[in-house]
């Protein structure tokens, strides 16, 4: 098993499918990469082919680029 954190250090600016087994008390997620790709569309289309399912969709990389805000 291998932490989440770990998995996003090791593909920055990527979307991950995540296969969750274990979440500790302190908040740390363990688990499985099950598959990666810079591309969020392509990273579904391969999800949907494998017909992979249960597993935990994340980004890797910062939720908003530099230089440009958010407004709710």
């Amino acid at each position: 098993m291998k932490d989440l954190n770990q998995i996003k250090k090791k593909y920055p600016n990527e979307w991950l499918a995540f296969k969750v087994m274990k979440e500790t008390s302190d908040g740390c997620i363990q688990g499985k990469l099950v598959f990666h790709h810079p591309d969020r569309r392509t990273l579904h289309v391969i999800l949907r082919r494998k017909r992979t399912k249960g597993v935990y969709i994340t980004y890797s990389g910062p939720l908003v680029k530099s230089g440009y805000a958010v407004m709710f």
